[in-house]
């Protein structure tokens, strides 16, 4: 390596911590296609690939506002029929 260029290791850590896992894994795949038992390499490999397959399970189990409004099991929180003032007789709502 010339004393120019960067070390690719270093890049691929850089890569790894800028959240730019796919450009850090493929530069992990080049050094360990010259020296398989680069210990350092695959463990930023690894990283790289967790950190791209991480599912946060707790985001899962949130229920956003949709399915609050929209669940089919609630009560029901006003009557369906409302007594109309102009008129003294019954609307239908839905």
């Amino acid at each position: 390596m010339a004393s120019n260029q960067i070390d690719p290791l270093w890049l691929a850590m850089s890569k790894l911590r800028r959240g730019k896992l796919e450009d850090c894994i493929n530069l992990c795949n080049e050094i360990l296609s010259s020296n398989p038992g680069d210990q350092a390499a695959w463990l930023t490999k690894c990283k790289a690939v967790v950190k791209q397959n991480y599912l946060d399970d707790i985001e899962l189990d949130e229920e956003g506002v949709a399915e609050v409004l929209m669940d089919e099991h609630s009560m029901a929180s006003v009557p369906r029929y409302l007594q109309c003032h102009l008129f003294g007789r019954s609307c239908k709502l839905f």
